[in-house]
């Protein structure tokens, strides 16, 4: 099978990749070739080792792999079921991986959660080593076009097309978030790109709290920033603006104007969104993001090698989809806990039942590092003597296990000699 390099001579390019101009791109459907090492990219790795690595890199998910010529690498990794399945959703989350690949390359993923299988499903994989707002413009597009190619439907949002999409979760990234802004902007040139996310960007509430857990502001500020997701209308939110202006905290003024800007605030309160209320209510507004890249990392390792990390996710993938499969075939759970809600008014009136049978009291028992710290007690009747023989069996008990030991030791080299004499007969 041909390759992007054939008519390149790699060796002319010894430069590292942010000096050097090369562009290519390619799509990829071949068997995956195990034989093959795969290098860890880093800042100083040679533009034609990276080239080297990927005409190794013959995994079947890889649909592209691009090099642009301000250094930025694209893995593009998707099958034909999820791209079937990422159509079949009103929404898909987005979220940028730092800990599973080894060095600068991460993982920039697309999911959704499955209320049937009651589960993750990945979509798309981008390994990548740029994350500006043009990189994930160009990625954006990138997986609309995929995802057009190989389910054969149009990739359409509703306030576009009319059906399709209707919104895109994720952290409140600003790049992330104007780079799928741009690539809208593209589908329809009658829209700007901040208005555009205003209609589909829909931030995710736990990041947004965990964001504000971690701000420096005094505990009233942090109380009235939550209380902007439980606002009932515009003109509350702009009273609790107005509050935690008033403080005037060192900080404060630069939270203010990025949080006021219309797309980010449309994208934590519907007051200030575009997107119509049935969706906003019909669409995660909670979900944890990271969820599956944490799943991911746990179940499949991190800091590891681009291709055993492109591997394993593909493998994790795989069998995840097929267990659908099966599901959806046979009626036989994604595991084997029983998710009926027979099975689960089994297993709580079994939890009922060892709570009736648990004992009300029972003694406390200290903890192993506890006991060891602990002095001992003696009693007064205890004498100097008793101690005494107690250190006298302890120092004999300690004698026997080194004995013991001996023995084996002697058991062993005996073994050792029959053994020797044995081969030297034969």
């Amino acid at each position: 099978m041909s390759t992007p390099y054939e008519y390149i001579n790699l060796d002319e390019f010894d430069e590292p990749l942010n000096f050097d101009p090369f562009t290519a791109e390619t799509n990829l459907d071949a068997e995956d070739d195990t034989e093959s090492e795969i290098a860890v990219f880093t800042r100083d790795t040679k533009i034609k080792d990276v080239g080297h690595s990927l005409v190794q890199l013959n995994i079947r998910n890889i649909r592209r792999r691009s090099f642009f010529n301000n250094g930025h690498i694209m893995i593009l990794c998707m099958t034909n079921e999820q791209a079937a399945k990422c159509i079949e959703f009103k929404y898909f989350e987005v979220d940028l991986s730092f800990k599973r690949v080894y060095g600068d390359i991460n993982e920039f993923e697309f999911n959704a959660y499955e209320e049937k299988s009651r589960t993750i499903l990945a979509f798309y994989i981008i390994f990548t080593n740029i994350a500006t707002k043009e990189e994930y413009q160009r990625m954006f597009e990138a997986f609309f076009e995929i995802v057009e190619k190989l389910s054969n439907k149009p990739a359409y949002f509703r306030h576009i097309h009319g059906d399709g999409w209707v919104c895109v979760l994720a952290d409140l990234d600003q790049a992330q978030a104007l780079g799928l802004g741009k690539t809208m902007k593209k589908m329809d040139p009658t829209r700007k790109a901040k208005e555009h996310l205003q209609y589909v960007f829909k931030s995710c509430c736990i990041y947004y709290k965990r964001n504000v857990d971690h701000y420096p502001y005094c505990a009233d500020t942090k109380h009235d920033m939550l209380e902007i997701l439980k606002a009932n209308s515009s003109e509350e939110i702009n009273q609790i603006f107005g509050q935690i202006k008033m403080r005037n905290e060192d900080g404060i003024q630069n939270w203010l104007e990025y949080y006021q800007k219309p797309w980010v605030l449309g994208s934590l309160t519907y007051h200030y969104s575009l997107m119509s209320y049935e969706d906003w209510q019909t669409t995660p507004f909670d979900t944890n993001i990271a969820e599956s890249a944490h799943a991911m990392i746990n179940r499949t390792g991190k800091s590891l090698k681009l291709k055993i990390s492109i591997l394993r996710g593909w493998k994790h993938n795989e069998c995840i989809y097929k267990r659908i499969k099966i599901h959806q075939q046979t009626g036989i759970h994604m595991s084997s806990k029983d998710r009926s809600d027979f099975g689960k008014k089994m297993q709580a009136n079994k939890r009922s039942d060892k709570l009736e049978n648990y004992p009300k009291e029972q003694p406390v028992k200290e903890s192993n590092a506890l006991q060891k710290k602990a002095k001992i007690d003696y009693d007064d009747d205890d004498t100097e003597m008793e101690i005494e023989e107690r250190k006298i069996a302890l120092e004999e008990r300690k004698m026997q296990f080194k004995q013991n030991e001996i023995d084996l030791k002697l058991k062993e080299l005996q073994i050792k000699k029959l053994e020797m004499e044995l081969n030297n007969n034969q």
